[in-house]
């Protein structure tokens, strides 16, 4: 049996663990990028989310520690870090005092308990950015870290279930090149990462979910809008620029704008249908009344999907709604202005079609 090669160890004073210890990070820039400067950012140890994913949050709320890195090793950043994680798991010279193994086991306990960020105000050019829809047209920036310790754990997990181990596939990636120890102590563990495959994608589920979520569109009819146009138009034309006011021609124009509000109106009822015969894909109970999101604050639309729903002011809010929609087409497209008065009794007709 060959002896195992006893472990090195260097003096260092307790003070250099606790400088080094403090600047501990799970997520650092250098893991995506090398060239990019020193950046992390260190998890507090009572903030995990209970979330069904492996996460180093998830895992966190599970009890368990996530070991730390370094964001750039300088000086003797690397073998002070070194130590102290042979000091963490036991496997240290039996020269080394006692005393002196339990106060770094004591600074890297302390270490994990409070949240650390280091140069995150700005963000280099060389680190991706996602950017993530946060609604009303804004957007989140989001900039994705590599976790070396987080790799480190998958890698243990995998190690003690080698018959498991072939159904995973691994990717390749060479994460610090020729001098890893000058990215993390731990980068080597992210070289050969889990690779997986993007789910497929459910145009049904996407529709469902996003009609529980957005709801449906009030965008007008195109076909029945552009008939309603060139008529009225045609009126116009007929009778020198001035709209007439005959019985026979407000009810051809109710019948027009009722048959636009009634179409709108049928947008609702099947996407009721939709959500209906796919129950089972919604976040909701069993029972629930509403297939809605509580998130939808547009009454006007949730009262198009779900008629039970409707307040004594639905009908008319919504043909107001639609009312100005007309408005605003003939408006930017035609070039054609409806005068206050008219859009008025577009919306008393709508209301009349939708009660």
């Amino acid at each position: 049996m060959v002896a195992r090669k006893a472990k090195e160890w260097s003096d260092f004073p307790l003070e250099q663990y606790q400088q080094e210890a403090s600047r501990l990070v799970h997520f650092s820039g250098k893991t995506v990028n090398s060239n990019v400067p020193a950046c992390g950012v260190r998890i507090e140890r009572d903030c995990g989310l209970d979330l069904p994913l492996v996460g180093v949050q998830t895992l966190l709320a599970d009890g368990m520690s996530v070991p730390l890195d370094y964001t750039q090793n300088a000086g003797k950043t690397a073998t002070v870090v070194k130590q102290m994680r042979l000091a963490d798991s036991g496997e240290i010279p039996e020269t080394v005092p006692e005393d002196l193994v339990l106060a770094i086991r004591h600074v890297i306990a302390e270490a994990t308990l409070s949240a650390y960020e280091e140069s995150v105000e700005w963000v280099s050019p060389r680190l991706r950015q996602i950017l993530l829809p946060k609604g009303g047209d804004q957007y989140v920036a989001v900039t994705p870290l590599g976790s070396g310790g987080l790799s480190a754990l998958l890698n243990k997990k995998l190690a003690a279930m080698p018959e498991h181990r072939k159904k995973f596939r691994h990717a390749l990636l060479g994460i610090g090149g020729s001098n890893p120890q000058n990215v993390g102590s731990l980068v080597r563990e992210m070289r050969n990462p889990l690779l997986f495959s993007a789910p497929g994608e459910n145009l049904l589920e996407r529709r469902v979910l996003t009609i529980h979520y957005r709801g449906i569109s009030l965008g007008l009819p195109r076909r029945l809008l552009d008939g309603y146009r060139q008529w009225r138009e045609r009126q116009l034309r007929h009778h020198d620029g001035v709209m007439p006011s005959t019985m026979d021609i407000r009810q051809r124009e109710a019948e027009w704008i009722g048959d636009i509000a009634r179409t709108v109106q049928r947008r609702g009822q099947r996407a009721r249908e939709l959500l209906e015969s796919n129950r089972g894909l919604l976040p909701v109970a069993p029972d629930a009344d509403s297939l809605l999101s509580p998130e939808l604050d547009d009454s006007v639309v949730r009262g198009l999907i779900e008629p039970d729903g409707r307040d004594a002011t639905w009908a008319y809010e919504c043909g107001k709604r639609l009312a100005r929609a007309i408005e605003a087409d003939f408006q930017t497209r035609w070039a054609m202005p409806l005068a206050g008065s008219a859009v008025e009794q577009i919306a008393r007709w709508i209301e009349e079609a939708i009660r």
